[in-house]
């Protein structure tokens, strides 16, 4: 009998242990599919999380790629913003305040104010509002004397010489003497007291990188740069362009013209094999470069190919183990995408039916210009692929 119970005993924990398996089972069928493929390791991503990116090094929308290669490579550029314009600043320096002047007293006072930009400072004013005034009124600026006579509202603002301005400032309004009229006072009700500053904002030069992966540049057949201008201001400037210090393009900007442009490069002016810098420059107004793209035309088909660069204090970061480089692609559709991905040479697969795809590719990157390549085997959308320091 004891050996009976022992036996009934073994075939409730088999029991248990079949339930247990079933529903483990069940409960990874229900899943979704990108949980499921998390949990099982389906697909080859060697990260499923990752910490947010401390240096994004390349962001593209590559769309839909096809295992038939194409004879286009686009490298996409950043935006610039342009601008040579002045912008006045206001602020308050007295809400109210009243001078006045008899024969025994002098009720004067002094504003102190500061300039922190004095070199980029055009024109510097004080405005206020006279609600109440009798007699003439003095104002100096630092000890010097800028007004002196009958105020009214109508005349302000009142210029500050900049020659006499400074960093650290004092006004000071006074009113003037009633003579020798010994029961009468001068005086001013001042609300409001402003200083406004023109101040000259200027970023009128900006540069960019861009690098021609080897094996694209050893087929290329014709190169163009092409760009979008928003002007800000109806100034119509001048626009340079300048590619490795080469001038490619100097000329007006029509600001009415709101179509892609177009410069033709030669091969003697991008460097095919390497890395490139592109320089735009204004004379005036406040012009918004969008949508730069180097579009080089190939004599045979190739894949889509991307670079970036690892700079020193990222390749630092690397080497002391305080950064990862990791490759993060976020994919369109429920079908299976399959693809090579080559980096620097070296190549790995992607097989997955999953939306996002994430790889640490620490291993593979060097310290300067590097490409990513990828080579579909089946056709599929790619919505960003996007490389960062993490």
């Amino acid at each position: 009998m004891k050996h009976k119970r022992g036996q009934e005993a073994a075939d409730g924990v088999y029991i248990l242990l079949i339930l247990m398996g079933l529903f483990i089972v069940l409960y990874v069928v229900l899943l979704p599919p990108a949980d499921r493929e998390s949990l099982l390791n389906e697909t080859t991503s060697t990260l499923t999380t990752g910490a947010p990116a401390k240096t994004v090094l390349l962001s593209e929308s590559p769309g839909m790629v096809y295992s038939s290669s194409v004879k286009k490579q686009t490298i996409n550029i950043e935006p610039v913003h342009l601008y040579s314009t002045d912008e006045v600043q206001s602020s308050m320096l007295v809400k109210s305040m009243s001078v006045s002047r008899n024969l025994l007293k002098n009720n004067f006072k002094n504003v102190l104010f500061s300039v922190d930009d004095l070199d980029n400072l055009k024109k510097a004013e004080i405005l206020f509002f006279i609600t109440e005034s009798k007699g003439d009124l003095k104002v100096y600026l630092n000890n010097k004397l800028i007004y002196d006579g009958k105020l009214t509202s109508e005349q302000l603002p009142l210029t500050l010489p900049l020659e006499y301005l400074q960093k650290n400032n004092k006004l000071k309004f006074e009113s003037t003497s009633p003579g020798m009229r010994i029961f009468s006072s001068n005086y001013y009700l001042i609300k409001d007291l402003t200083l406004l500053k023109t101040i000259k904002k200027e970023n009128k030069k900006s540069s960019r990188t861009f690098s021609v992966a080897e094996d694209v540049g050893q087929n290329v057949n014709s190169i163009t740069l092409n760009y979008q201008i928003n002007c800000n201001e109806d100034t119509n400037p001048k626009l340079k362009i300048m590619v490795n210090s080469r001038n490619v393009f100097e000329d007006i900007v029509s600001c009415s013209y709101l179509q892609e442009r177009q410069v033709t490069l030669t091969k003697s002016e991008v460097n095919v094999y390497g890395r490139n810098r592109v320089e735009f420059e204004i004379n005036k107004g406040d012009i918004e470069i969008n949508d730069i793209k180097l579009n080089m035309k190939l004599r045979s088909s190739m894949h889509p190919s991307y670079s970036f660069d690892i700079s020193n204090g990222v390749w630092n970061n690397i080497n002391n183990g305080d950064s990862k480089v990791v490759l993060r692609l976020t994919l369109k559709g429920e079908g299976r995408k399959k693809a090579n991905i080559i980096v620097q040479g070296e190549t790995f697969s992607i097989d997955t039916n999953s939306g996002t795809y994430v790889r640490d590719i620490t291993s593979l990157v060097d310290n300067g210009a590097n490409t990513i390549k990828i080579v579909p085997l089946n056709d599929f959308e790619i919505v960003n692929l996007k490389v960062a320091e993490e």
